[in-house]
């Protein structure tokens, strides 16, 4: 799926070890993400089953990969060098390899008030310090976005409008607060801003769609596993990893901390491809 590979990955700038890094990456996302596709047009359960889990958790593996070398691209050279060394045990668990936990989806609760070193920052796409200074402008960005760019997407529309109604939400919440606090000496709680409320809902779906993915790639059920993984969940656990990834990456073209950004014009029309290719 060339248009993901571009929405991730965008154009390699040169022949520099990261842009090697990203075309890696980027194939996997193109190769893994048509035999996802593939998987959705097909109509045999059992080949659904197989296959459709496996090329969907590889796609969304690699896409979120993706986006996380442009925003932590040490993270990726460190490994490449250790893989480079030529004792790169393949037996065994590697410390220095990416983790879907401590590198994507990191749940350690962040405290900006506790003051830590550099080699405590927690530095996941979707948690911890890198992920809050990275993706929380940028989805405070999307009620600004032109209606010429969110007109005909559905996704896109969609996350505008989760973040419209967490801010009114927010609103109303803060406007009984105050008719509370009449009445109370106690200090109001510390409100969740839309951006931080979307980016800990990006995060649980995640979880979510990795770990239901995850059950038809390794052994699970010891039970016909239709009766609780039947094609539908296979289907919708597929299309709901490229829906996550694809609004993740368009989301990143919003981002003023990285000059891999690509006009969200662009991103825009690459994010309607997609959805056309994935509709059920």
């Amino acid at each position: 799926m060339r248009q993901l590979r571009e929405l991730c990955v965008c154009s390699p700038r040169g022949a520099t070890r990261i842009d090697g890094i990203r075309n890696i990456l980027g194939v996997d996302v193109e190769r893994y993400g048509a035999a996802a596709v593939q998987m959705l047009r097909e109509q045999d359960a059992s080949q659904a089953g197989l296959f459709g889990c496996f090329a969907a958790r590889k796609m969304l593996e690699s896409a979120c990969v993706a986006l996380l070398s442009h925003l932590d691209p040490a993270r990726l050279l460190i490994l490449r060098e250790y893989q480079l060394k030529g004792d790169y045990d393949l037996k065994g668990r590697q410390p220095a390899s990416i983790d879907w936990r401590s590198d994507v989806v990191a749940e350690k609760k962040l405290n900006w008030g506790e003051s830590v070193g550099p080699d405590k920052f927690i530095r996941a796409l979707l948690g911890g310090h890198l992920a809050e200074v990275a993706w929380i402008h940028a989805i405070d960005q999307l009620p600004t976005l032109p209606s010429v760019v969110s007109a005909e997407s559905k996704w896109i529309q969609e996350i505008v409008g989760q973040f419209e109604q967490r801010s009114a939400e927010l609103t109303e919440a803060a406007a009984r607060q105050n008719g509370k606090r009449e009445d109370s000496t106690a200090p109001a709680p510390t409100p969740i801003t839309p951006s931080h409320g979307m980016l800990s809902a990006f995060r649980m779906n995640a979880q979510g769609i990795f770990s239901t993915l995850s059950k038809g790639v390794h052994l699970e059920f010891v039970i016909e596993p239709s009766a609780i993984f039947d094609h539908a969940t296979i289907l919708e656990s597929v299309q709901s990893g490229f829906k996550l990834v694809t609004q993740l990456a368009f989301i990143f073209h919003l981002m003023d901390c990285t000059n891999a950004n690509i006009d969200l014009s662009r991103a825009a029309a690459l994010v309607l491809e997609i959805e056309h290719q994935v509709e059920i």
